[in-house]
């Protein structure tokens, strides 16, 4: 091969065949962390155990991914024909991209953690064919499933770079708890999406929050709660407030003015009873001064007053929502908006007020959710 001095690199390789490479020692690091970037998940898990320049190398790379970690209780019915004999098991999906394509063609990568004869655990990768799931053979260990399964999220937070994760369990919060007592808070097990879906005591999301990275969006499931749910170490801590997105679905907190205030986050959704107009008129006037970005902030059971809400506004700001379509080319939801609802405009764009009884909305009209 004749030598070309214009080349970034001054490395001559040797033709090589469509299969093999032999010249990968060569490569700088840079070429080599870029080339990586487009291996799979599987790839790269059986690339970084050949050496400790390997491991290294994936470590650097660090490869986006979510996480899915839950009860087989929390399964469907689908996997129920074939993984309802592990009722007391736990699986954990890792679900990767590849580079070129879509946001929608997520791989899954699943594990399943079930009881050994040993008073250990038996992981097993679990497949999918012809629509059904099939159990491969595992690595035992000698820790409990809830164990192994935790830790398991903690090492790949290590090499990986974990987008988002979702836990859905049933598992005792003290049990939850110990574990995740016993994992370094330095480790960050969620970058942009934190989901928890769960029975029990709310103080087990205190527990997760040290483990997310600051901006991480927030949402909590559970079941109806026909009682006010008073947590201030949750309400009050950093992480909660600095969340890009809270959303607690069946929740009905405590949370009072002061503390929705102090959220950072644009899109929130919340049941809080204590929530007043005055606390809704310091989120607008933040708005207005473009101090805070609000896509979309939905209330419930709060104790509404829209003429409290608009107080001390610039009367020149507001305009209702017939003339709001009037001055835009605006073609989104209009089913059930009043033509007298309050549409604010400010340096960020409009702002509608939708509000009944118990609930308020504040949308950017052009939010797409």
């Amino acid at each position: 091969m004749t030598e070309r001095t214009s080349l970034l690199f001054d490395v001559v390789f040797d033709v090589f065949d469509d299969f093999e490479f032999h010249q990968w020692s060569d490569l700088p690091v840079e070429i080599k962390l870029h080339i990586l970037k487009y291996l799979t998940f599987p790839t790269l898990r059986y690339f970084m155990f050949l050496s400790k320049e390997c491991y290294d190398l994936v470590c650097k790379v660090k490869p986006t991914i979510d996480l899915y970690l839950g009860d087989v209780a929390y399964l469907t019915s689908t996997k129920q024909q074939t993984l309802g004999k592990y009722r007391d098991g736990v699986e954990l999906h890792i679900y990767w991209r590849k580079p070129e394509s879509g946001p929608k063609s997520a791989h899954d990568y699943a594990l399943l953690f079930v009881k050994d004869d040993k008073e250990g655990c038996l992981v097993q990768r679990m497949i999918k064919k012809k629509r059904k799931y099939l159990e491969l053979p595992g690595t035992n260990y000698s820790s409990d499933i809830l164990t192994a399964a935790i830790k398991s999220v903690f090492g790949l937070s290590n090499v990986l770079d974990i987008r988002g994760l979702t836990v859905a369990m049933y598992s005792p919060n003290s049990r939850l708890e110990a574990v995740l007592a016993e994992q370094p808070s330095s480790q960050k097990i969620a970058r942009k999406e934190f989901i928890l879906d769960f029975e029990g005591e709310p103080s087990i999301t205190s527990q997760f929050l040290r483990f997310l990275k600051p901006g991480c969006g927030i949402t909590l499931l559970k079941d109806t709660s026909a009682e006010v749910i008073h947590e201030p170490e949750l309400f009050d801590h950093n992480i909660f407030r600095c969340a890009h997105k809270i959303k607690l679905h069946g929740w009905k907190v405590g949370m009072t003015d002061d503390q929705l205030v102090q959220l950072a986050a644009d899109n929130i959704y919340i049941t809080a009873p204590h929530i007043t107009s005055r606390a809704i008129n310091k989120l607008v006037r933040e708005w207005l001064e473009g101090k805070r970005l609000i896509n979309a902030i939905e209330l419930e059971e709060v104790q509404i007053n829209t003429t409290l809400i608009l107080q001390n506004l610039d009367p020149t700001a507001i305009m209702q929502f017939k003339d709001f379509l009037k001055l835009t080319s605006y073609d989104g939801i209009r089913i059930g908006v009043e033509p007298t609802a309050p549409v604010i405009r400010g340096p960020r764009g409009f702002l509608m007020v939708l509000t009944d009884a118990n609930h308020c909305l504040l949308t950017d009209p052009y939010f797409d959710n």
